[in-house]
């Protein structure tokens, strides 16, 4: 019944114009109505990590490596479409492994991350303010501005942070 009520009464008061009666009500005394709105916890979620890198290749044979790095990383993100299945079944895309480096190995001061899937490969091939330069020889780009997204495969656990995740 109060509920029917309710509803009537909302009804009114925006088929007037006049908005949420409850707010009206609220805003008459003084105060405000406590939504008790609550978190639920639905589990994990998938650590995702970004990573840009400038490239401004001085020769032909540089400019070269470039684009063969930006094909590896556009290669490997995407799947495979398996013809055995007349094409309706995708491989799944390679997996990453990301470690730190520093001199001697991997650097131990930093958190480990678990394999991961790229799931992002964004190039620019202009400059920052915008003005597309060319080599004159080969109209190649002079500056490669490349965008990488991950995201782990893996949940983290309170076992998986004890291990240096």
């Amino acid at each position: 019944m109060a509920g029917g009520a309710a509803k009537v009464m909302a009804d009114i008061t925006q088929g007037a114009g006049m908005g949420d009666w409850l707010k009206l009500l609220g805003k008459g005394f003084g105060m405000a109505m406590n939504n008790r709105k609550e978190m639920f916890y639905n589990g994990p979620g998938w650590r995702e990590f970004d990573y840009s890198f400038a490239f401004w290749p001085r020769n032909p044979d540089e400019t070269a490596t470039v684009q063969k790095i930006i094909t590896m990383f556009k290669y490997h993100m995407h799947p495979w479409k398996d013809d055995v299945w007349g094409g309706r079944v995708f491989r799944y895309p390679s997996e990453f492994e990301i470690h730190y480096l520093h001199r001697t190995g991997v650097n131990t001061h930093l958190n480990k991350i678990s394999r991961c899937a790229l799931t992002s490969c964004n190039v620019k091939y202009t400059p920052g303010a915008g003005n597309f330069k060319t080599f004159d020889a080969d109209n190649a780009p002079v500056t490669y501005k490349v965008d990488l997204h991950f995201k782990e495969l893996e949940y983290m656990t309170k076992q998986s942070i004890k291990e240096g995740f």
